[in-house]
């Protein structure tokens, strides 16, 4: 519940924005919230309300020139002379933090995905002659996870892998690279994913290592629960809108006295079932998360 609250705030705050909040945003109001609970204990009923509110509002603030943030539109819960006197009282009391212990393996900072990078990623897609926003979920998944930069390919093949199960449309076989991606991740079996990551690493040009980002893979299924920030991720990319873009052929699709081609039929009976699959499949994804939230 922590997270989709922080996220709603972060939305309100940012109403300009766009695309989806950027992952550090969130987990630095995430752990802002965190702080506040156990040095700011005393907050009044009506003041509580806000508490998630101006833990968004300051992670906002610290972060706004590093990610280049459009420019913030508070709507508090409270009035405005109430929530300008609470958030001060946030400010003094959760100190901008200026060094951080980190472990000796040096992690991947954010910044060091460079550009170079992400045109890699950006190339990536397009060979695979996929959708080209889903590279920009690719990155940031990346810049969620610590890692050394010796991994970061490997780790790049288990995030696409991810992204493009979520993008593609369940029950419709799409053409990826030179295989067919089916949505279906938890009955894909072993081979099934192997050759997704093999197909990814291909045009990766064989950076990556597909048996490494398929154990990834596992443990992340394995702690996915345990980890709202990534839930948070996932739940960001959008879901079933198409791996493959539709690109219509140039020759005449109408004839004179002929029925309507198979290719701009979408009522035909195909695309009617896989409809139906695609909104049982959100519908299902709709009740976990208010089971969750609830």
């Amino acid at each position: 519940m922590t997270s989709v609250a922080i996220s709603t705030d972060l939305q309100s705050l940012l109403p300009t924005l766009v695309g989806p909040v950027p992952p550090e945003l969130i987990h630095l109001a995430t752990s802002l919230l965190a702080q506040s609970r156990s040095r700011i204990s005393n907050l009044k009923p009506t003041e509580e309300v806000a508490r998630s509110y101006a833990c968004a509002h300051i992670a906002c603030e610290r972060l706004k020139n590093s990610l280049d943030l459009p420019p913030l539109k508070p709507r508090p819960p409270l009035p405005k002379k109430a929530y300008e006197g609470l958030l001060s009282h946030f400010r003094k009391s959760l100190p901008a933090t200026t060094t951080r212990t980190r472990k000796k393996v040096e992690p991947v900072e954010t910044d060091e995905i460079d550009a170079a990078f992400e045109d890699e990623m950006a190339a990536m897609c397009d060979e695979l002659g996929v959708v080209p926003e889903a590279a920009q979920y690719i990155i940031s998944g990346l810049k969620l996870t610590e890692h050394q930069q010796s991994e970061r390919y490997s780790l790049a093949l288990a995030l696409t892998c991810i992204v493009f199960d979520n993008l593609s449309i369940p029950g419709v076989e799409e053409k990826v690279g030179g295989i067919t991606w089916v949505r279906q991740a938890t009955k894909d079996t072993v081979q099934v994913v192997l050759a997704k990551l093999n197909a990814i690493n291909t045009a990766l040009k064989g950076k990556g290592n597909a048996q490494v980002a398929r154990n990834t893979l596992v443990k992340w299924v394995k702690s996915a629960s345990e980890e709202p920030t990534w839930r948070l991720w996932v739940r960001s990319i959008p879901d079933g809108i198409g791996l493959v873009p539709f690109r219509p052929k140039k020759e005449v699709l109408w004839k004179r006295n002929r029925m309507l081609q198979d290719r701009v039929d979408y009522l035909s009976q195909e695309r009617q079932e896989a409809y139906e699959r695609w909104k049982e499949d959100v519908l299902r994804r709709c009740e976990n998360i208010d089971g969750v939230t609830a």
